[in-house]
């Protein structure tokens, strides 16, 4: 489901104003890459040390390369039916450039 959420807010020609506003352009869905602790420790330690939790109980988030950019997608469940997608988009110098909920 997250995964699905990044690569709708990268390809979506709905949101290529947010991705512009940003320097993010349009990326190729190859871009789409899953950080992980073993490969991108100092990144995921940053993030989890200051990226703070969306309201409501958290079920799972996920970190995010895209051409240079970190995206933080958390996926929570605000009423049993409705599920949403907030995602935090960081630059490489991990400045925040984008909040979006999906």
């Amino acid at each position: 489901m997250t995964r699905r959420q990044v690569i709708k807010f990268v390809t979506s020609p709905q949101l290529a104003a947010d991705r512009a506003e940003i320097g993010l352009g349009n990326p190729d869905t190859a871009a789409v890459r899953v950080l992980a602790d073993s490969t991108d420790a100092a990144v995921c330690q940053w993030l989890n040390a200051n990226v703070g939790e969306p309201s409501g109980p958290p079920l799972s988030r996920t970190y995010f390369e895209v051409n240079g950019f970190y995206v933080v997608a958390t996926t929570t469940q605000r009423e049993l039916s409705t599920r949403f997608t907030p995602m935090a988009v960081f630059d490489s110098t991990m400045t925040l450039r984008k909040a979006i909920a999906m």
